[in-house]
Formats: structure tokens, C-alpha cells, sequence
């Protein structure tokens, strides 16, 4: 006999058997006692009535261990699926923060270009008002030559 049959029969004799004291001790050890105890279950129960309580007893057990299993495997797949919502995650946030940094250097490289060529401009004005200056100097200056020679 089996420890798990012994397990079995000892809690069908706790609902018929009336002698809790042999319980207590067939409890201890089930194994040991395992021929006492199935001697007085079949003063209380048949033959079949033993076997049939073995089986569906086991049969139990065995769909509390397939449920067991098919859970564990449920948050297996459950703790993959997490992992691998978090490493997307983790490389969406990556991508973001290089997009974010090719933006911000981007940005800066737009802006020393836009500074670069605003200074240009101004020294193109400048240069600019010089020369119209110079022109115009020249201009006066050729004017009142003008005026002198004419006079």
C-alpha cells in the first residue's frame, strides 16, 4: 500500500470509525498501521467502496496537480510576456532618449548656423553702410570739385 493510499483510507475511516483513539494512533503513522486501519474499514465499507474512495481521492489529487502545473505554466507565460513588455519598453525609451538627443544637438547645430549667418549679415550691413559711405564721401568730394572748378 501506497502512503497516499494509506492517507486516503485513514480519513475515509475518521467519518466511519468511531474509536478516536486508534485514530490518533493510526495517524501517526499511517504506513505502519496501514493493514489496521483498511481491517476497520471493511467493518464499515466494501471492498469497492475502499478503491472507489482511493480513486477519486487520487483522482483529485491529480487534477489539483494538473491545475497546479497549468498555473504555474499561466504565470510563466504571464512573467515572460511582462519581461518582454518591459524590454520594448526599455528600448522604446532608449530610442526616445537618442531621438531626443540627435534633436538637441540637431537644434544646437540649426542655431550655431543661425547665429553664424545673422553675423555674417550684420558684417555684410556694415560693410555695407562703409561703402555707402565712402561713395557718398566721394560724391561730396567730387560735387565741391566740381563746384571749384566751375567757378
Amino acid at each position: 500500500m501506497s502512503p497516499t493510499q494509506a492517507k486516503h483510507d485513514i480519513e475515509l475511516l475518521k467519518k466511519v470509525f468511531k474509536d478516536e483513539s486508534k485514530i490518533i494512533t493510526f495517524a501517526r503513522d499511517p504506513i505502519r498501521y496501514a493493514g489496521d486501519i483498511l481491517y476497520a474499514l471493511l467493518e464499515h465499507k466494501t471492498p469497492e467502496q475502499i478503491v472507489q474512495n482511493r480513486r477519486k481521492k487520487q483522482a483529485d489529487a491529480d487534477k489539483a496537480a494538473d491545475q497546479a502545473a497549468a498555473d504555474k505554466v499561466a504565470a510563466d507565460k504571464i512573467a515572460a510576456d511582462q519581461a518582454a513588455a518591459d524590454k520594448v519598453a526599455a528600448d522604446q525609451a532608449a530610442t526616445d532618449k537618442a531621438s531626443a538627443d540627435k534633436i538637441a544637438v540637431d537644434q544646437a547645430a540649426a542655431d550655431k548656423a543661425v547665429d553664424q549667418t545673422v553675423d555674417e549679415a550684420i558684417a555684410q550691413e556694415h560693410n555695407a553702410e562703409e561703402s555707402t559711405e565712402q561713395i557718398v564721401t566721394e560724391a561730396a568730394v567730387s560735387v565741391k570739385d566740381e563746384e571749384k572748378k566751375s567757378e
